[in-house]
């Protein structure tokens, strides 16, 4: 018998022999077609939109919030424990002044050898909640899943054609090479007009958006670049249902190319359809650390001049291992690297950016209310 486990060792691998999901079954639709069904897809229900894809790995089918308890019920993610009980991370929750709610749980994973730590972030409003989860372990992007979940609903009516939500975002974030995760906190602002596009074939309006001030909780690893800014890229509703789906994101590096690319899916809430809300997810480099290095101007003994730069005597090796472990680079100085008797004339300072070799994936849930 087997009786060592390393965690951070295992690759998330979910196939079957024949390259075919084990769990799902066959049935046939009305033309005639036989068609491969997941009998473990959870949307069943509009109101409960899950990110649920298992050649990704996002496994997770059902969430509950245990308001008595304060935990999560998670089912369907592979050694978070028997019972999928996650507690309330002490200190974790905040509640902004509009009451929108962003909080952090962990399973109980110390209990019972073999178990994974995991994590998931829940954000709450009056009629929406949200909840990602993912496991630190993994030594890829890992089992995870999103839910949204809504209690109301009713079509938007264009009174004023045009509104703006604003709320709160949460995240999980893991990498594809190496075990951690990462808890982001953001701002997200939505944009919603009802009358345009013109409805056709179902849908009409358009949603747009972005999500801010993206942060790492302390709670979990931390990389060292700054996050930025994920755009939610416009994309009609569904006018009965409320819900739109696979909307673009993406981020930017300041150059203007593509940093992170996914997608965005979402519900309109409320019986005045007074909130938005949705799941975001992401996976581009999972960080760039902007490295600062002293350059030196020089005069040597025969009057000669030169100039020396930081990077000349740097370890490059060295520099990129720091910034794939998330450490801090610090500046690269010249040193005592100046020939014998050499004057220093000026010192000045330039940066240039080191990426990470892997990428994350992030998983992020948000809700807003009208403004």
């Amino acid at each position: 018998m087997m009786k060592t486990f390393t965690a951070i060792a295992v690759t998330s691998v979910l196939a079957g022999c024949d390259g075919t999901n084990p769990f799902m079954v066959e049935v046939t639709s009305p033309d005639g077609e036989t068609e491969l069904i997941d009998a473990n897809d959870p949307n069943t229900d509009v109101n409960s939109q899950f990110a649920y894809d298992p050649t990704r790995n996002l496994t997770m089918n059902s969430v509950e919030y245990d308001a008595t308890n304060d935990q999560l019920i998670i089912n369907n993610l592979p050694f978070d424990g028997p019972d999928g009980v996650y507690d309330d991370v002490a200190g974790a929750r905040t509640v902004n002044a509009s009451g929108q709610v962003t909080d952090i749980f962990e399973n109980t994973e110390a209990v019972i050898n073999g178990e994974m730590q995991y994590y998931a972030v829940f954000v709450q409003s009056d009629y929406l909640d949200a909840t990602s989860a993912a496991g630190r372990e993994w030594a890829n992007f890992g089992f995870a899943g999103a839910n949204l979940n809504r209690t109301e609903y009713a079509t938007p009516t264009p009174s004023q054609s045009s509104y703006e939500y604003l709320g709160v975002y949460a995240a999980t974030r893991t990498y594809n090479f190496r075990g951690g995760i990462e808890l982001i906190r953001g701002d997200a602002r939505l944009l919603l007009d009802v009358d345009d596009t013109d409805p056709l074939e179902g849908l009409q309006g358009t949603v747009v958006g972005a999500i801010t001030n993206r942060t790492r909780d302390t709670i979990g690893d931390t990389m060292v670049g700054d996050l930025p800014d994920i755009s939610l890229i416009s994309v009609e509703f569904n006018t009965e249902t409320g819900l739109w789906e696979d909307g673009t994101a993406a981020t930017y590096f300041d150059d203007g190319n593509v940093r992170d690319t996914g997608t965005h899916t979402g519900l309109i809430g409320g019986p005045d359809a007074e909130e938005l809300g949705g799941y975001v997810i992401l996976e581009g480099v999972a960080d760039v650390q902007t490295v600062t290095f002293e350059i030196v101007e020089y005069t040597n003994t025969d009057g000669s001049t030169g100039t020396a730069t930081g990077q000349q005597f740097a370890d490059f090796d060295a520099i990129q291992a720091a910034v794939n472990a998330g450490i801090p680079v610090g500046t690269l100085s010249v040193g005592g690297n100046l020939p014998t008797g050499a004057t220093i004339d000026s010192t000045s300072f330039d940066t240039f950016d080191v990426n990470t070799t892997f990428d994350a994936r992030e998983i992020g849930v948000f809700v807003t209310d009208l403004n």
